[in-house]
């Protein structure tokens, strides 16, 4: 009885069952050289028959066809897809760093989250997207629609995640309001969902790209603080002398 509830519910023609990646799908002839790169070990790991590569690809390649068929939809899609647009390059943060310059209270978080943003950047999307050389998802998955431009760089690591989290990470270091910081990390979490969401970005590529706007920003502060303190002391004291 519960067999034949079962095959019934699976081909109900009210609900189409949804379409997911099985280990047995064979990448594209483009993607091939990225899967065949020896890993950091220094060879192939094994998994069940299966390569970590492989592996990863059939969870990545998974979560963005679910979030295609279960998540997407026009409400959430209004609030992403402008999100994502304003985030090249950093864009929106850059205008809030800048926009930041002009009080005291938030002028050192202004210049440090440029800085920050500046290094993140040449480290991930100049360095690391040509090491890795990691295809866009919608080049694996003809079935992906995606719903923005589709960019023509590599995809690992997401620079969306990477300035978004530098970004959120070095602001909530300021003297701002908590819900102001609460609101930056909001909008860098948005961001990075954003990637994934429009059919961009590999959920391990926003992943990578937020850890490393996180570490940016944590070792950046730490190098830049107490300098970018005395220089503006020193400043101070050479106005008033």
């Amino acid at each position: 009885m519960a067999a034949k509830i079962h095959k019934k519910i699976i081909k109900s023609p009210l609900r189409p069952p949804l379409q997911y990646v099985t280990l047995d799908s064979r990448p594209a002839a483009r993607c091939r050289r990225w899967k065949n790169r020896k890993t950091l070990s220094g060879g192939r790991e094994k998994m069940g028959g299966f390569s970590l590569l492989d592996f990863i690809y059939h969870i990545d390649q998974s979560i963005m066809l679910w979030l295609q068929d279960v998540v997407r939809n026009p409400l959430l899609s209004k609030f992403l897809v402008p999100l994502t647009t304003i985030g090249y390059a950093g864009t929106l943060w850059i205008i809030l760093s800048i926009v930041m310059l002009f009080f005291r209270r938030t002028r050192k978080v202004g210049w440090l989250s440029l800085l920050t943003m500046l290094v993140c950047y040449l480290f991930n999307d100049i360095l690391l997207k040509e090491l890795v050389q990691r295809p866009r998802p919608f080049m694996d998955l003809p079935q992906l629609q995606v719903i923005e431009s589709k960019p023509t760089s590599w995809s690992f690591p997401s620079g969306h995640a990477c300035s978004s989290f530098a970004a959120a990470s070095t602001y909530s270091k300021g003297e701002e309001p908590r819900w102001l910081k609460g609101l930056f990390w909001f909008l860098a979490v948005a961001m990075a969902f954003s990637r994934p969401y429009v059919g961009v970005h590999y959920p391990t590529d926003v992943l990578a790209g937020a850890c490393i706007g996180l570490l940016g920003s944590a070792l950046m502060w730490r190098c830049t603080s107490e300098p970018y303190d005395r220089l503006t002391e020193r400043i101070a004291q050479k106005r008033h002398a």
